[in-house]
Formats: C-alpha cells, structure tokens, sequence
C-alpha cells in the first residue's frame, strides 16, 4: 500500500447487556501470531479494535479519524 495508514477500516457493533460494544473481526489468531501480537479478547465488558502497543511496548495502532455508524455499508 505504500503507507501504515488504512484509510477505511470496519469494525462490528454489538449489542451486548444494553450496551452497544465495538469489535473487530479482523485480528484473528493467525494475523497476530504472524505479527507477534496476542489475539485481541472480546468479552462483551469493553471494546475489542485493535492493539494500541506493538509486542516491544511501543504506541501500535490508533483510530485517526472514526466516520460514524451505519447499518450497512456507506457506498456513497
């Protein structure tokens, strides 16, 4: 891609214990292993997105700008 930035990345909302939590499906066991992470948990308590520290402790990943909620894709 030529860049460390992922301009559109999705996560999932749930609603779980009448609260709505946010999740990612996208780190999977394999894809953390291969960049030796933990596999992110989602227990319905707090948000699952993404891994804020790399394995060594340095900042990671970050959401730089959230475009909202939609009930379906936003192809617009």
């Amino acid at each position: 891609m030529g860049t460390d930035v992922f301009l559109f990345h999705g996560y999932s909302e749930l609603y779980v214990h009448r609260v709505w939590r946010k999740a990612t499906p996208a780190f999977n066991a394999e894809l953390c292993e291969r960049f030796g992470l933990p596999p992110l948990t989602f227990d319905g308590s707090a948000d699952a997105l993404l891994h804020p520290f790399a394995a060594d402790g340095s900042a990671y990943m970050e959401y730089v700008r959230d475009r909202g909620v939609y009930a379906d894709l936003p192809w617009d």
